[in-house]
């Protein structure tokens, strides 16, 4: 017999009150409860889901928002400089427009421009450097099973090489944190910008976002085209941006 449906109308889970039932999420997603946070918030919607899932708080957000800001706080005095973390050595601290303290690191590859942030730097992974590490295991994984692989031990690389790049903070929500910011141009790339082509005498722009691409246009310029793929950085990329690094 199936499961009857979990009642949470009243229940305290956290900071959280769920205070009324809502409906379903369209294309059969969970049912929705409408909640009452102790911070003061009386908007926040969850589902029957996520607030079964075992967290440290269950809040709106604003529990996590607190820990962040402790930290930052807590980090404010700390001097990084001259210390080896991983295969990085902090050289100095450098302003940045993001928030949170930043620093220039060397990295035994070679790469001498590296900037990251504290809390970066603080997160536990099983390496830590500039990227090349992530990018070595991919190299040597596809040596190891590019003579007599079979489709089995392909997804088994391929299943090794993304725990390894969500182990050192790479690879967020099916994104590379790496090629969305990585402004060099692809060999094939004749329009001088990312995300831009002529095909079938228009200027198209395009980006492409945790596995999905988006058409962002048809345009009878190159530079209409160049605008709007900025405009679509700023949609899509800056959210990823702003929540992991």
């Amino acid at each position: 017999m199936p499961k009857p449906p979990m009642d949470m109308l009243g229940q305290k889970i956290g900071r959280l009150t769920v205070v009324k039932k809502l409906g379903k999420r369209p294309n059969g997603g969970g049912q929705e409860w409408l909640c009452h946070c102790d911070c003061g918030r009386e908007d926040y919607v969850a589902t029957t889901n996520s607030l079964n899932k075992k967290v440290g708080v269950r809040s709106c957000g604003c529990y996590s928002q607190e820990v962040r800001l402790k930290n930052l706080n807590s980090q404010a005095k700390e001097d990084l400089t001259g210390r080896k973390i991983g295969r990085l050595l902090i050289v100095k601290e450098v302003t940045s427009a993001e928030p949170g303290r930043h620093w220039l690191c060397i990295c035994e590859c070679g790469n001498k421009e590296y900037v990251t942030s504290t809390s970066h730097l603080n997160r536990e992974c099983e390496v830590k450097s500039c990227g090349c590490y992530g990018k070595e295991l991919t190299k040597e994984l596809s040596k190891n099973y590019q003579e007599n692989a079979t489709k089995e031990m392909y997804q088994e690389a391929s299943k090794k090489i993304k725990e390894a790049m969500k182990a050192n903070n790479e690879l967020v929500e099916n994104t590379r944190i790496s090629s969305i910011s990585n402004k060099k141009l692809r060999s094939d790339n004749k329009s001088g910008h990312t995300g831009v082509a002529f095909k079938d005498n228009k200027w198209v722009a395009r980006i492409s976002i945790s596995g999905v691409e988006y058409h962002l246009g048809s345009f009878d310029t190159k530079e209409e085209a160049i605008a709007a793929r900025e405009k679509g950085e700023e949609l899509y990329f800056k959210p990823i941006f702003d929540k992991y690094r």
